[in-house]
């Protein structure tokens, strides 16, 4: 009787933390912020596409974003901290501009790169 008991919550934590404890997607506190609104996996395709672009830009780069309506908006790490009010299928493109080009740029605030997000217009972001 023990046993079976023991065997149950043993099974119980192994799939807690294979469902909802375990992600392949290494998330630093400031990242958070890039999380898109979606449920699963793609909320974290910001995260891994900057992770994937370490090389061009820092872990966490100024984002501008174009809505295709001509509205223009900076986001920088230090003024902004909320989460994206986006979908994944609210994005048409993101174009890099690594650090090496965003400072002279952008000053300070190109010290991690920037991304540029072109998406559908959205009322707020």
């Amino acid at each position: 009787m023990k046993e079976n008991r023991l065997l149950k919550i043993s099974l119980l934590l192994f799939l807690n933390l294979t469902f909802f404890g375990c992600s392949s997607v290494k998330i630093d506190e400031a990242q958070k912020r890039f999380f898109l609104k979606n449920k699963g996996k793609v909320k974290y395709f910001l995260i891994e596409y900057i992770n994937k672009n370490r090389a061009l830009i820092g872990e966490v780069p100024t984002l501008i974003i174009n809505k295709i309506d001509g509205q223009e908006i900076i986001r920088s790490d230090r003024e902004f901290n909320s989460k994206l009010n986006l979908k994944r299928s609210d994005l048409i493109r993101i174009e890099i501009l690594s650090i090496e080009k965003s400072i002279p740029l952008y000053g300070s605030a190109g010290k991690n790169g920037v991304l540029t997000i072109y998406c559908y217009g959205k009322p707020n972001l």
